[in-house]
């Protein structure tokens, strides 16, 4: 067991690190819950205007609403 807890330990401090990696991700998911509400509401009143105000966002090539309180955004890069 002790073999084990020094192998992670030094595992673990001699693994490289980054403050702040690259990262290549283009796609983003907004959720919009609104606890309370129909899903027919939130489309109306938050997810409807969230998409409009993506839509201006520069790069952006492609919006999906997957669901009545989430939409997925595809950027290109």
């Amino acid at each position: 067991m002790a073999v084990l807890l020094f192998l992670g330990l030094s595992a673990y401090l001699t693994m490289p690190r980054e403050n702040f990696p690259e990262i290549s991700e283009t796609n983003i998911y907004i959720s919009t819950p609104y606890p309370g509400n129909t899903a027919e509401d939130i489309e109306r009143f938050v997810t409807d205007p969230l998409e409009e105000a993506v839509k201006g966002v520069s790069n952006l090539v492609e919006i999906t609403p997957l669901h009545k309180t989430i939409i997925h955004g595809c950027f290109g890069v």
